[in-house]
């Protein structure tokens, strides 16, 4: 198990290192969304410009086009192993009640009809529990962000709108139907290389949330006088790190002191 450095010392706890190697996938899913974003911008190019490329770029986006269900395979897996290990560390951060299991990170992504939305729904509690403060009870009240919304409806977006400009595309009888395909074409893989680059930045939003709650939980430098902080009137103040046995009020998130009957933060009668 690593430690995450904090700049006043140093702890080793699975909260920690959860949220330090969800890194990994993360960084391995931003570089093949940056491939399937680049795979758009041809797909745009060689949708708008097909009428003048030569004979030779026309071979070479042929061949891209092979590759182009094989990059969105890989894409998929990569963001799937992601949202399973995003999803899993709410575990570590005691977010309880959880509506989804871990594996529906999976199975929602390969079960039709309901992959249109149910995916989003999981990524949405990944994100709740993320943006929840430390010790938050109602986390699952936490607002969305805007660019989760924007995520979701830009990705449907897209794929219904490669669908329909490929099917224009085959079933086109005259040179101004095709023209007509192409130009959708074009146009739906704009919104499918938006929808890529909203993923990326929705993906390190909730890792980095990740990290700074994990740095909450193991004291730092972002650790900004939380109320089970304990001084040790030294410059270098170590906080301390509640462990699975400390309690929190389920009213302001203030912690317990043993005995009391009634929060000495908000007054509300222990529970």
């Amino acid at each position: 198990m690593t430690a995450l450095a904090t700049g006043f010392g140093s702890r080793s706890t699975p909260q920690a290192t959860a949220a330090d190697r969800l890194r990994i996938p993360a960084g391995i899913s931003t570089a093949l969304l940056v491939l399937v974003i680049a795979y758009s911008a041809m797909e745009v190019w060689a949708s708008l410009a097909s009428p003048v490329i030569s004979a030779e770029a026309l071979d070479a986006l042929i061949t891209i086009e092979e590759l182009g269900p094989w990059l969105i395979i890989a894409n998929m897996i990569a963001f799937v192993v992601w949202s399973y290990m995003a999803h899993s560390n709410l575990d570590s951060f005691e977010r309880h009640d959880q509506t989804h299991v871990h594996q529906a990170t999976i199975w929602w992504w390969i079960c039709p009809v309901a992959n249109l939305w149910m995916p989003f729904r999981v990524v949405y509690e990944t994100a709740r529990g993320s943006f929840a403060p430390q010790g938050a009870a109602n986390w699952k009240r936490t607002r969305l962000s805007a660019l989760a919304m924007w995520w979701t409806a830009l990705f449907i977006l897209g794929i219904f709108s490669v669908q329909v400009s490929s099917a224009m595309i085959s079933t086109a009888l005259t040179l101004d139907d095709l023209e007509a395909g192409l130009v959708a074409n074009g146009a739906a893989y704009i919104v499918y290389g938006i929808a890529a680059a909203a993923a990326i930045a929705l993906i390190w939003q909730i890792t980095r949330a990740q990290q700074d709650l994990a740095t909450l939980w193991t004291g730092g430098p972002t650790n900004r006088a939380e109320p089970h902080a304990e001084s040790t009137g030294s410059p270098n103040q170590v906080f301390a790190a509640p462990t699975k046995s400390t309690q929190f009020c389920t009213a302001c998130g203030h912690e317990w002191a043993s005995g009391d009957s009634f929060c000495g933060s908000c007054g509300s009668r222990r529970r």
